[in-house]
């Protein structure tokens, strides 16, 4: 090795630093017709199930077109931790995705995710129960995506609402949740995955809103707002997602009536 060498060391190339920039993705062309020929305010086809989880007090199973949403109920239970003691149940919702639900895999801020759909799932639903009826208890509510295609945070809230009617937990009204993407415009009721995420248009507002409703006391559980939007047209999009959320509660209904029936002749088999 030759170290009196005055031969001058090679630098690599500099590399460009806009090569490191996050470019904003340019808004894509208006679409003009929904990809699966839906009309702006139409709804996928829906699915309600119940009683599909046998070791859970009530569970509920929401399919909206293929969105797949599975919810459990357990509880309440004896806080045995004296510090836990409270004169009103306590409850608790975890939210998770199954590896195969998203789109291309398991993403790396699916866990943070996961943690905002716990938390808002848990403060909408609390004034859907009566929890001073169970002073000294806990309710725990577990909510798992199986396939995600848009609405998933709607159809999480509705799957809880089925589970704890099924549940024999005291409630004051059902829960249901239905969701739009403000798009200019446009407004697209229950949108898929890929509206959810489309580009923010040139004109007009856009984002996202989920709703969380009380259909018979006519209350607002919880609202989820992203995006750009005015006040008077937020106030709009609610409305058109409350007349939204009184169409689908006879489907709901109807889950709860078939799950009695089937109750009741299960109990004249067994008798």
């Amino acid at each position: 090795m030759n170290l009196g060498s005055d031969r001058k060391t090679r630098v690599a190339a500099s590399v460009p630093y806009q090569r490191f920039m996050v470019r904003p993705r340019e808004p894509e062309k208006e679409f003009c017709k929904r990809k699966d020929g839906r009309r702006d305010e139409e709804l996928r086809p829906r699915i309600f199930e119940s009683g599909l989880v046998s070791d859970a007090s009530g569970s509920g199973y929401v399919e909206q077109g293929s969105t797949k949403v599975v919810a459990a109920v357990f509880g309440p239970r004896e806080v045995t931790r004296r510090k836990e003691f409270s004169l009103k149940a306590q409850l608790r919702c975890v939210f998770t995705f199954e590896p195969f639900a998203t789109p291309g895999g398991r993403q790396e801020n699916i866990s943070l995710l996961e943690q905002r759909y716990s938390s808002w799932l848990e403060e909408s639903l609390k004034p859907v129960v009566q929890l001073r009826r169970y002073p000294k208890a806990s309710i725990d509510i577990r909510v798992t995506c199986l396939e995600n295609d848009g609405g998933v945070l709607a159809a999480a809230l509705t799957a809880c609402g089925i589970a704890l009617a099924t549940s024999g937990i005291e409630t004051f009204d059902l829960v249901i949740g239905v969701n739009l993407r403000a798009h200019g415009d446009r407004v697209l009721m229950d949108p898929s995955h890929a509206e959810e995420d489309a580009a923010p248009s040139r004109e007009g507002t856009y984002g996202n809103v989920t709703l969380g409703f009380m259909p018979v006391l006519c209350q607002i559980t919880g609202l989820l707002q992203t995006g750009d939007s005015e006040p008077a047209t937020l106030c709009q999009q609610i409305s058109s997602l409350i007349k939204i959320a009184h169409g689908v509660k006879p489907l709901m209904e109807e889950c709860l009536i078939d799950l009695g029936k089937l109750q009741e002749k299960l109990s004249e088999v067994q008798m």
